[in-house]
């Protein structure tokens, strides 16, 4: 399976999952909902049920239709909206459709991976809300966050070496 094949899938099955989820939070929530929690875990804003929802399914639709859309319509034309490394290089009429192939692989796993953290946002968030309690233990959220950005951070090495022209 190709590059492009197998991020569509991930980023498929993650959209999917994600839409699972959130239909399972709408079942499941209260109103009001916790919306934020501070540093350590604990809650410190609520929102109503109605307005969580909107606001999970915005940020849902940005990061799984509007970030492809958004690849796919700033490697249409001149690169102006892509920065690359080696930008010419890959711009290059006979290189181009290899990279926009290439680039949406790279930005389907980059939304995969954002959904990733949001579902378990979304988990835990809905978790906290239905137990009734004041807030989660701090170190769920570092951890959630810390493992999203070593995802990211091997992610942009990857980019990087993937983006070195050959020599």
């Amino acid at each position: 399976m190709d590059r492009l094949r197998a991020a569509w899938f991930v980023w498929a099955m993650v959209s999917l999952t994600y839409v699972a989820m959130w239909c399972w939070a709408a079942l499941r929530l209260p109103d009001p909902v916790p919306s934020h929690f501070d540093g350590s875990g604990q809650i410190d804003d609520w929102m109503s049920k109605p307005g969580m929802l909107a606001m999970w399914a915005a940020v849902g639709a940005g990061v799984f239709v509007g970030l492809p859309a958004l690849c796919h319509w700033a490697t249409a034309g001149k690169g102006t909206f892509v920065n690359v490394p080696h930008k010419d290089y890959w711009f290059a009429p006979e290189r181009k459709a290899d990279f926009r192939r290439a680039f949406l692989a790279d930005m389907l796993v980059m939304s995969a991976l954002t959904g990733m953290v949001l579902m378990a946002l979304l988990a835990l968030t809905t978790l906290v809300a239905t137990l009734g309690r004041d807030g989660a233990p701090g170190w769920i959220f570092w951890l959630i966050i810390g493992a999203y950005l070593i995802a990211m951070g091997a992610w942009t090495i990857g980019l990087l070496r993937r983006y070195r022209p050959p020599a």
